[in-house]
């Protein structure tokens, strides 16, 4: 049950925060990997929009280390969390 409010309370986020052509269609919202590309998309369109050089993603900066198995960047905090 939480996991459903959890999920209810993210898409209305994604409604009350984002204009119309930036929220995901609804076939994507439990699509992780198509959510990730749909954001990516979504900060493309505005760089192109605002004339903004594209971000660096967390791995080319060397700060954080990719973890293969979550999708999720590891620093510090995190891996306090795993010990």
């Amino acid at each position: 049950m939480q996991t459903a409010i959890e999920h209810a309370l993210t898409v209305l986020g994604w409604y009350e925060h984002l204009s119309k052509d930036e929220v995901p269609p609804q076939h994507l919202w439990e699509d992780s990997q198509g959510l990730d590309r749909w954001w990516r998309d979504v900060e493309d369109r505005r760089n192109e929009k605002y004339g903004l050089d594209p971000t660096p993603s967390r791995s080319d900066s060397g700060n954080d280390q990719e973890h293969p198995d979550s999708g999720m960047a590891e620093n510090d905090i995190a891996r306090a969390f795993r010990e």
